[in-house]
């Protein structure tokens, strides 16, 4: 199995076979969605839903669905998350997985370097709690849609 790391990553992840990336120039355009709430850290989940290609598929049937959320488990180490939930589902997507970053960085640094490897494609969505879906109902902004007066 390839192993894929930043060449940033700490020690601990193993460097054999693996490619270098380095995503610091494009690091700052994903922000930092890591707060605190009085004294409380939080951090914030994520859906990845991946879907394999046929190598990936392939790897699936051979080494077991456990090794793949294993290695889920461990990028996510990596950078600082877990994994809350790891499912494989029928369909057009492979599998669900929910997972706490500290930030959007490492978020979409875990994507970039799945994607990179080949193996599956993946899209991330940031999720949001029913309280800060209440906080945004709160906010007001302005807005005119273009074209239009």
């Amino acid at each position: 199995m390839n192993q894929y790391r930043l060449s940033s990553a700490p020690d601990s992840v193993s460097s054999r076979d693996c490619v270098g990336l380095d995503f610091s120039a494009i690091a700052p355009a994903f922000g930092n969605q890591s707060h605190t709430k009085g004294s409380k850290f939080t951090v914030t989940k994520y859906l990845a839903k991946s879907s394999y290609s046929l190598e990936g598929i392939q790897s699936l049937l051979k080494d077991g669905g456990i090794e793949k959320r294993e290695a889920v488990q461990q990028l996510a180490a990596s950078l600082g998350g877990t994994v809350e939930a790891y499912y494989y589902a029928f369909g057009e997507t492979d599998a669900y997985v929910i997972l706490d970053f500290p930030d959007n960085v490492s978020a979409a640094t875990a994507s970039l370097v799945v994607s990179a490897a080949g193996r599956a494609r993946v899209k991330m969505t940031v999720l949001l709690t029913p309280e800060e879906v209440d906080e945004v109902a709160k906010k007001s902004a302005v807005y005119a849609a273009p074209g239009k007066g």
